[in-house]
């Protein structure tokens, strides 16, 4: 038998900060964009965006999760380009250094 579970508020905020879901306008250092949020990237010649990953489209959304000491940095481009779907990185503060973890590609699989 299986049960049902209502997604609600409350059950969100349990598992995410509710700054998760805040949408915060665009950024142009991913690098240095460690505010918990959901931020648009649209890089271009003129206003280049720092930190986005290599081979990375230039346009989509980046999300910040996590608490001070380590959070999470997700990159969804518009575009599938180099075969992935969405990029992830880490990012640990220790003793007052920041520390940016390598970005990883991960492929979308399409599903009909």
């Amino acid at each position: 038998m299986s049960t049902t579970t209502t997604l609600t508020s409350n059950l969100v905020k349990s598992y995410l900060p509710s700054e998760t879901l805040i949408a915060r306008g665009k950024t142009f250092n991913m690098n240095e964009t460690t505010q918990t949020g959901t931020y648009q990237i649209t890089n271009s010649a003129e206003t280049p965006v720092i930190g986005l990953p290599k081979g990375a489209y230039g346009y989509g959304n980046f999300t910040v999760f996590g608490g001070q000491n380590f959070m999470v940095q997700l990159y969804y481009p518009h575009r599938l380009t180099g075969g992935y779907a969405y990029y992830e990185r880490m990012v640990y503060t220790t003793a007052g250094v920041t520390t940016l973890g390598d970005w990883y590609g991960f492929a979308g699989v399409k599903i009909d």
